[in-house]
């Protein structure tokens, strides 16, 4: 599939699966937490399944993926896949000894071994900041 083609389907099918729904964080000053951090703590609602706007989709999973040959130290971008790109959902992860909400992106990639055949898809997670333009975490999913 031609890659402009890829991307608007991938988008289209982002803006399909997200749905609206909110889970109670306590903001602590600059930070978020799941649990009050003291008196100072206000309530607010981070967005578990928003959909970004459509321009924030692309943007983002473009990021992730642009990024996936470096963070999984493959040194040549045409031996990697990246099959599909979940919606994003905000959560609050540990970064750099603090708590904060990050975007989180599911992509399943595939990669080349060194015998030349395509590996079984692995599900990563890529963690977003909150204005989506800095990559916080990439590991292997948990799901």
């Amino acid at each position: 599939m031609h890659r402009c083609h890829r991307a608007a389907v991938l988008l289209a099918l982002a803006a399909l699966s997200a749905s609206a729904s909110a889970q109670k964080m306590y903001r602590c000053g600059s930070t978020y937490s799941q649990t009050p951090c003291g008196p100072a703590a206000t309530v607010t609602h981070a967005p578990t399944d928003a959909a970004v706007d459509n321009a924030g989709v692309s943007q983002a999973g473009a990021a992730c993926t642009a990024h996936a040959p470096r963070l999984l130290d493959v040194p040549d971008p045409a031996a990697l896949r990246v099959l599909s790109t979940s919606a994003g959902r905000s959560e609050v992860i540990q970064y750099s000894g603090q708590a904060v909400v990050a975007r989180r992106y599911e992509l399943r990639i595939s990669t080349v071994s060194p015998a030349g055949v395509w590996l079984a898809a692995r599900t990563y997670s890529c963690f977003l900041s909150e204005d989506q333009q800095r990559i916080l975490k990439f590991e292997v999913s948990r799901n």
